[in-house]
Order: C-alpha cells, then structure tokens, then sequence
C-alpha cells in the first residue's frame, strides 16, 4: 500500500493484488480501508488468496468451502467488485480444491513457473512466483521465458 500503491499511480499501470481475507488489519497486513482504497483507484485490481492462506489440499470440504466462499464474499463486499480469480496459497491444490474452487471462481493460479496456454484449464493458471528476495537476473530470465525480450 505505501511502496506499491503510489507507483502505480505515478505511472498509471495496472496491477492485481491476492488479498489473504481473514488477515486484513493484522500485523504487516493491509487494513480493509486500505484494501478498499486501492480498489477504488481503478488501477488495482483485488483478487483471492483465500481467508487463512493455510493449505488447501489438506482441506475437508467444508472447510474449503468457508475459505474459498468466504473469502469472495468479504472482497467482494469491501471492494464493490466481483471477486473472480483465486490464488491457491503456495500454489497447493488438489482435485477437491479445484471442485470447490469452480463454484466461487472464475480463475485458479498455481506456481508452476510454466507458461499459460488459453486451452489449458483456467483453474490451473501458470505463474511465476516473486518474492521480495527475487534478484533482477533471476526476473529477467522469467520475463525472458515468458516470451519478452530481456533489455
């Protein structure tokens, strides 16, 4: 919100935000003011990272289903925006989560580092993960993979 947030705007560029629902207002964690505030400006667009962030394939299905319906409906209701994508924590999932994900979702994303093809499942969307830790040359290899020129 502090770093992310003014940049965006500065340079007008978009960029999609997994909000871990059941954390909003905690310690390091951004406030559901927040949270809202960047969804207003048009340019951040809030997505799923379910309530807990706790492992989904280890989930019953009831428990799965509170995670993943929940977590829609508080965003959904904070933000004044359907909430359609959903970032299975650590990219874990299994064919019950994937189930119960399609009744609340529109989109799953993994971290597979592979590439998306429009006719693969859009529950299983490849991604490369980026941690604060990642190095420019480890990300230029990623952007590079993906199929843009590194500069």
């Amino acid at each position: 919100y502090t770093e992310l947030l003014p940049l965006l705007q500065k340079y007008n560029v978009k960029a999609t935000v997994f909000i871990i629902a059941g954390y909003m207002g905690s310690s390091n964690k951004m406030t559901e003011q927040q949270v809202a505030e960047m969804a207003s400006t048009g340019l951040v667009s809030i997505q799923s990272h379910a309530m807990t962030h706790e492992h989904l394939d280890l989930m019953n299905e009831q428990t799965l289903v509170y995670e993943l319906e929940q977590s829609r409906t508080v965003l959904t209701r904070l933000t004044g925006k359907l909430v359609s994508v959903l970032c299975y924590p650590t990219g874990r999932h299994n064919d019950l989560t994937l189930e119960v994900a399609r009744r609340y979702y529109s989109f799953g994303l993994i971290m597979n580092g592979g590439m998306y093809e429009t006719q693969d499942d859009p529950f299983t969307v490849s991604r490369y993960y980026i941690s604060r830790y990642t190095d420019l040359g480890t990300f230029a290899s990623y952007v590079e993979e993906a199929g843009a020129p590194a500069r």
